[in-house]
C-alpha cells in the first residue's frame, strides 16, 4: 500500500466493511429485525421468484423483496451489502461475474451478477 500524506492507512475493503455495518445498524434500528427479514426475503425470491432461476443481480431481488415480500426499505440500500455478504456465506447465491446495473439513475454502474446456490433451501 502506498502511504500519502493525508491519507489513511485504512482499506478499500475494510471501509466498505465498516459502510455495511453501519447501514445494517441503521437499518436494524428503524426496522429491529430487518437484517434477518430481508435474508429470508432472499431466500423467497430464490424459491419463488422466476428471475433465480437464471443471473440476477442485487437490484433484482431488492425490488421484489419490496414488492412481492412487503420489506420495509431501509434508510441506506447499502444495507444491502451485509444481507448479500450474508447470503454468499450461507452458500445461497454465489457471484458469477460482474455487469451493468439496469436501474438508469446508477448510470450504468457496475456490479455484481449471481446465481443460486446449492445451499438456497
Amino acid at each position: 500500500m502506498i502511504e500519502e500524506p493525508g491519507i489513511s492507512n485504512v482499506s478499500g475493503s475494510d471501509l466498505a466493511q465498516a459502510g455495511m455495518q453501519q447501514a445494517a445498524d441503521h437499518a436494524e434500528q428503524e426496522a429491529p429485525g430487518w437484517n434477518d427479514k430481508a435474508l429470508a426475503a432472499v431466500l423467497r425470491f430464490l424459491n419463488e421468484s422466476a428471475l433465480a432461476n437464471g443471473e440476477f443481480m442485487a437490484e433484482e431481488f431488492r425490488l421484489w423483496a419490496y414488492q412481492k415480500a412487503h420489506l420495509v426499505r431501509p434508510p441506506s440500500e447499502r444495507a444491502w451489502g451485509s444481507v448479500v455478504k450474508s447470503a454468499i456465506g450461507a452458500g445461497y447465491i454465489h457471484k458469477v461475474r460482474i455487469g451493468n446495473v439496469r436501474n438508469p439513475r446508477a448510470h450504468g454502474s457496475h456490479a455484481a451478477v449471481y446465481r443460486r446456490g446449492a445451499a438456497h433451501g
